[in-house]
């Protein structure tokens, strides 16, 4: 049955895109910072963190933004309108939940867990959430640190939490959840990792693996000041010394990042993946290091990124500050602000795609698959506090940016829908995709794969398709 409707609202969605003939900006006056769309475009979900006020839009009310019940903060939403978000349960204590069947209900923490617990993301089908736990840990300097997780949905409804505590994180507050892929088995969470003294990177945790692109070193050098070693005797009271082999003498630790001393100038590295498109392209922005010396100065280049998970290529780019999200075919790339790169070129978003808003377009959240709903951010300073204010955004384009679908296949009461990076099969779960080599792509009956030529064997139904 829900693959019988996965496969009609796919044909709908293509008859609506003709019914729609001009570009739709829906908003309103509540707050709300944190704004994401559904891969299929038919929700969006809004929350505010300051006031901890969460609301649903949907294309078939599209005029309302229904606020959500309780103290939470929505993060992600499904192809189904199911939500995932923080709740506060009690004063100062935030707990990860999700919204089903039309009520709010706490996802499992570790037993470890303290203040604060979020599911960030939640897969297209609904069966995957993927979070952050602040877990206890005595050796840290705020006496715990962030850890991801996932929660699996099991047959019975039920969710099961896999808590990554066991990866080796840099000494540091640990690693944030920012969105999610799953390609087939491949579970792969994009974010921010904390490192050094003060500095962010970018970084992945692959089916529950670290992995990110800059070294990191630590050393100890003796503190010196005036030309002499400080250091401090049994009493723990101070003095100065000249003799290199003083025992007391009082040592201080420094970190490099890729052999740049980490704070050494008040400079440090800052970065995330904070979105990711079908294709597997993670958005974001990181710091480099250029022209680093023996004794760790060097120069710091900031700058927006793309790394593309399949190929691990890197499209880095310092005229611009972040890239909030795109296609993922490189035709439309997000930056902050009102404007938008499309084949290369830097256009203002507002003029490019038609319309008009009453406060300043400050930065795209997040777009559906097909880039025809636009999840934004609107902005204008409070009058007597000067503080920036944020509101809610949801443009429905007046056609998508990325083509539907491309081909379907009906056979044997098996239905292939193929369509830009993306292969739905409805009929029967027992699903493989191999690649041209024969490798197994994927076993899920909605497989977001690169452009390319596939075999796809749905129970007794084998047809070769292509996507674009």
């Amino acid at each position: 049955m829900i693959k019988n409707l996965l496969l009609s609202g796919a044909l709908l969605s293509v008859a609506a895109l003709m019914l729609n003939a001009e570009t739709k900006v829906y908003t309103m006056d509540e707050l709300g910072d944190e704004v994401f769309v559904s891969p299929n475009g038919k929700f969006v979900s809004v929350g505010d963190y300051e006031q901890n006020l969460s609301y649903i839009w949907s294309a078939d009310n599209p005029e309302t933004f229904a606020p959500l019940p309780g103290e939470v903060v929505t993060y992600d939403v499904d192809n189904n309108g199911t939500v995932v978000g923080s709740i506060q349960s009690e004063p100062g204590i935030f707990r990860a939940c999700v919204w089903e069947n039309g009520e709010w209900h706490l996802l499992p923490s570790h037993e470890a867990v303290m203040n604060t617990a979020e599911a960030n993301c939640i897969s297209g089908d609904g069966t995957i959430i993927a979070g952050t736990q602040f877990i206890n840990d005595p050796t840290s300097a705020i006496k715990g640190r962030y850890y991801p997780c996932i929660w699996k949905k099991g047959e019975d409804g039920s969710w099961n939490l896999t808590a990554y505590t066991n990866i080796n994180l840099p000494n540091h507050q640990g690693f944030l959840t920012k969105c999610l892929y799953v390609n087939g088995d491949d579970i792969i969470i994009g974010g921010r990792l904390y490192c050094g003294i003060g500095s962010e990177v970018p970084a992945l945790i692959i089916n529950g693996e670290l992995k990110f692109w800059n070294e990191l070193a630590s050393y100890s050098e003796p503190f010196m000041f005036q030309g002499k070693y400080i250091a401090y005797d049994e009493n723990g009271n101070q003095y100065r010394t000249t003799d290199p082999d003083d025992p007391n003498i009082f040592y201080t630790t420094y970190v490099t990042i890729d052999g740049y001393r980490d704070g050494e100038t008040g400079e440090y590295f800052s970065g995330e993946f904070s979105s990711v498109d079908k294709y597997g392209n993670f958005y974001g922005y990181r710091t480099r290091a250029f022209n680093v010396t023996e004794d760790g100065a060097g120069e710091l280049v900031n700058g927006a990124t793309i790394y593309n998970f399949s190929n691990d290529e890197w499209t880095d780019n310092p005229d611009y500050t972040n890239f909030a999200i795109g296609t993922g075919d490189g035709k439309y790339i997000f930056p902050m602000g009102d404007c938008v790169i499309v084949d290369g070129a830097k256009k203002k978003l507002t003029e490019t795609f038609g319309f008009s808003v009453t406060r300043t377009l400050s930065s795209v959240r997040s777009i559906s698959d097909d880039g025809k709903v636009i999840g934004a951010n609107l902005s204008e300073l409070h009058p007597g506090t000067g503080e920036m204010l944020y509101y809610p955004a949801v443009i429905v384009l007046d056609e998508p940016l990325v083509a539907g679908i491309d081909d379907v296949v009906s056979e044997n009461g098996i239905t292939i829908i193929v369509s830009a990076g993306r292969v739905d099969v409805a009929g029967t779960d027992d699903v493989t995709i191999y690649d041209l080599k024969g490798s197994v792509v994927s076993n899920a009956v909605t497989s977001y794969v690169a452009p390319g030529m596939y075999i796809v064997k749905a129970g007794d139904t084998t047809r070769k398709v292509f996507v674009k």
